[in-house]
């Protein structure tokens, strides 16, 4: 997989030409178990009431604005969460992936580590490449969501990265790695050896070639428990 695969997810969420005018784009999705929601983007907080008079019952609502964060209507029965991102962030975020994972799971599916946060945990997107829509062939975001660190540190450990950005190290690793061994519950032995053993994986990592080199292929084991799992869509 070429990382210029994936660079359309940061795309999608720049919006950089948005004008000040109220604009949304919405979209409908659905797990693998049936479970519909409601994708919104959009430059302004959504209003719990509209996704009840359009038979929403699940919604999630991305706002980036030049504004300030007013803060979603709870005037209605929905359940929506919602994330919201300062415009003049996403124009400065450099629009490529800190990282990208293999799934375990999922054979042509990975996961996105993006530089996009939540309460301090960084979104992540499941991507499936070259699904076949009806006639044509997509690369299709099954799911957004944010994840724990340490899940991140296990994807590293157990060799699934097919990209790590070049300044993997000093953007997310060492923050991250200091913040954990601030809080006591993650201050153990067993955290430290995976955090010693991740910093020697990123430092030896090699990125693929974009122009005709190829990826390492991997053996599809059977221990998928703490791996990227595109199936796996969280909101709060």
């Amino acid at each position: 997989m070429r990382t210029e695969l994936v660079d359309s997810l940061l795309m999608w969420l720049r919006l950089s030409t948005w004008s000040s005018t109220k604009q949304v784009n919405t979209g409908t999705f659905k797990t693998e178990d049936g479970k519909e929601f409601t994708l919104r983007i959009s430059n302004h907080n959504a209003s719990v009431s509209n996704f009840d008079e359009s038979g929403e019952s699940e919604g999630v609502s991305i706002v980036i604005s030049k504004y300030g964060n007013r803060g979603i209507r709870n005037n209605g029965t929905a359940h929506v969460s919602e994330f919201f991102y300062p415009k003049s962030a996403i124009e400065r975020a450099e629009g490529k992936p800190l990282a990208v994972f293999r799934s375990a799971t999922h054979i042509g599916s990975h996961v996105i580590l993006t530089e996009l946060k939540h309460k301090g945990k960084n979104f992540v997107a499941a991507l499936e490449v070259n699904r076949q829509v009806g006639k044509i062939r997509v690369n299709s975001i099954r799911s957004l969501h944010y994840r724990n660190s340490l899940n991140i540190i296990n994807w590293i450990n157990e060799d699934l990265a097919d990209y790590i950005k070049p300044s993997f190290a000093e953007e997310w690793f060492e923050p991250m790695k200091n913040e954990l061994r601030s809080k006591p519950q993650y201050n153990s032995a067993d955290v430290r050896t995976q955090l010693v053993s991740a910093a020697n994986k990123i430092k030896s990592f090699e990125n693929p070639k974009q122009n005709g080199g190829n990826l390492r292929l991997r053996d599809n084991g059977s221990n998928a428990a703490a791996h990227p799992d595109e199936a796996d869509i969280h909101s709060t």
